[in-house]
């Protein structure tokens, strides 16, 4: 698996810049190029959350992911130009993370689609639940070389990597690493009874 630092689930908001920085620094000098880096740069202010993206590609990670700022209510051309701003704006990959139980926001498989084809977004990472939306996000993105659909519904994990989700991104990997590399594996071996 490759890591992801700065996530929603307390990273981004409970640990201070200096920690930030020094978490990113540790975890790409221990990596050292063995494994794609994936830091999260969300936030509220705009010039935060670029000046995080360059210093963190100028360390060494390999992408950034960010989820949509999480204040004032967002209408979906708002999303929109969001992203687009900040991925005009950092010197590295951009993947859109959908998370609407902390961020309070859902972003529109439409507004992805379209942000989708922007030459620096090249994936979203879908916490959302619902099997109606996995379903129309995997017929979207599944087959798509520049842009992947990972998932992060934990539950979902071997239904969608077995319908063609590019990978999965569960919060308790960073508990037991080995159960899911062992459920990706299977899923790409075709495996559904050992996947599931």
């Amino acid at each position: 698996g490759s890591p992801f630092l700065l996530g929603t689930n307390g990273e981004s908001v409970s640990l201070s810049e200096k920690q930030k920085s020094e978490l990113v620094n540790e975890t790409v000098s221990y990596v050292n190029g063995k494994s794609t880096v994936y830091a999260g740069i969300s936030g509220n202010c705009m010039e935060e959350t670029v000046s995080n993206a360059r210093s963190y590609a100028q360390t060494g990670v390999d992408a950034v992911v960010a989820h949509l700022p999480f204040y004032f209510p967002l209408s979906a051309n708002h999303m929109q130009r969001y992203y687009e701003q900040l991925a005009d704006s950092i010197p590295c990959p951009l993947i859109l993370y959908n998370n609407p139980i902390t961020v309070k926001h859902s972003i529109p498989l439409d507004v992805i689609e379209q942000l989708s084809h922007h030459q620096n977004i090249t994936g979203i990472k879908d916490s959302e639940r619902g099997m109606d939306r996995l379903g129309q996000s995997i017929e979207r993105w599944g087959n798509r070389n520049d842009f992947v659909h990972l998932l992060g519904w934990t539950v979902q994990s071997a239904y969608a990597l077995l319908k063609g989700s590019g990978g999965i991104v569960p919060s308790t990997g960073n508990f037991v690493p080995g159960l899911y590399r062992n459920l990706y594996d299977a899923a790409l071996q075709n495996d559904h009874t050992k996947a599931y």
